[in-house]
């Protein structure tokens, strides 16, 4: 299993105004072969999967677009879990942290006062759980690629340009 960002992002440049851009995104999103669903917001679009074959680690794409300079449209592109899973694993991951930051602040008080710091059992279960954390989002990755994959190709079709990922 190939390690990465949780949250990998990508740019496309594709020629035609912004809005001809959103309309082939919807138009290709709605393509019912697809079995996608678009909201657009302003400049702003996000394509995930319909609710049939929607499952817990299913991703969901989040693209602004601008209108470049030279009159083609860049397309910034965010891929990754649904933003109330997306809130959930933040919120644990600084449930962790917070917990791990206020127990070491313990164990230096502790050691500062010359008692055993058993403070320190705390942060040190505190990085397992961060790592454990991170592997389940490693794995939710990898058994979101096949949908990814179809996001992308969608994007890629509908806008006729190839990602150049960061």
């Amino acid at each position: 299993m190939p390690l990465g960002p949780v949250r990998p992002r990508f740019n496309l440049i594709v020629c035609g105004t912004v809005e001809e851009s959103i309309e082939r995104l919807v138009a290709a999103a709605e393509d019912p072969a697809r079995r996608c669903v678009s909201r657009v917001l302003g400049r702003h679009v996000d394509i995930t999967v319909s609710r049939e074959t929607r499952e817990r680690w299913s991703p969901c794409v989040q693209l602004d677009l601008s209108q470049n300079d030279d009159g083609r449209t860049l397309v910034h592109g965010l891929i990754g879990p649904h933003p109330n899973k997306w809130t959930l694993y933040l919120a644990i991951n600084a449930a962790i942290a917070l917990t791990m930051f206020f127990a070491l602040g313990f164990a230096i008080v502790q050691v500062s006062l010359e008692q055993r710091p058993w403070a320190m059992w705390i942060v040190a279960a505190g990085v397992p759980c961060l790592a454990f954390m991170y592997g389940l989002s490693q794995i939710g990755r990898s058994r979101a690629a096949p949908q990814t994959a179809l996001l992308m190709e969608l994007i890629e079709s509908a806008l006729g340009a190839e990602a150049g990922r960061r």
